[in-house]
């Protein structure tokens, strides 16, 4: 374990500066809705995102970001910060900050009953179609949430 400390740390100092930036921003955000979704009631969560997506990143700041590395970002900072960041926080994040550099992508949130009757919800991203961030194999077997608003949690 300490030995890939190490190696994601040496990856992490070797970026550039922007990108370092981004990481940053994206660990921030995480930590940020991860602990708002565990006090907070979802729809004052998400007006939170709504809000911060509609903030663009400022003129000044010449490195733009696609929405696949915006993911990339999100999918590996949440792999090594301690704890569990699941699906829903890595999307409404991915969501904000691929907003903020101009390329909105769509969040999804969708619901399956499994054979076992148990529901299973998951939360991903869409751009041009696809899937960006959160893609499962069963995904197609989700049921949409057309709407955000019609989620009550």
């Amino acid at each position: 374990m300490f030995a890939s400390l190490i190696r994601v740390s040496k990856k992490a100092l070797a970026l550039p500066l922007k990108e370092k930036i981004l990481y940053w921003n994206v660990c921030r955000a995480l930590i940020r809705v991860r602990r708002d979704l565990s006090r907070k009631p979802f729809p004052s969560v998400l007006s939170r995102v709504k809000r911060s997506a509609l903030r663009p990143v400022s003129d000044s700041d010449d490195a733009r970001f696609d929405v696949a590395t915006v993911c990339r970002a999100v999918e590996r900072t949440a792999r090594y910060l301690p704890g569990r960041y699941l699906c829903l926080p890595q999307a409404l994040v991915g969501y904000a900050i691929c907003s903020r550099y101009g390329s909105p992508p769509a969040l999804r949130v969708g619901v399956n009953r499994a054979a076992s009757e148990t529901l299973h919800a998951h939360a991903w991203l869409e751009y041009n179609g696809a899937v960006v961030l959160g893609d499962l194999p069963d995904l197609s077997l989700f049921r949409v949430f057309e709407k955000t608003e019609e989620l009550v949690l």
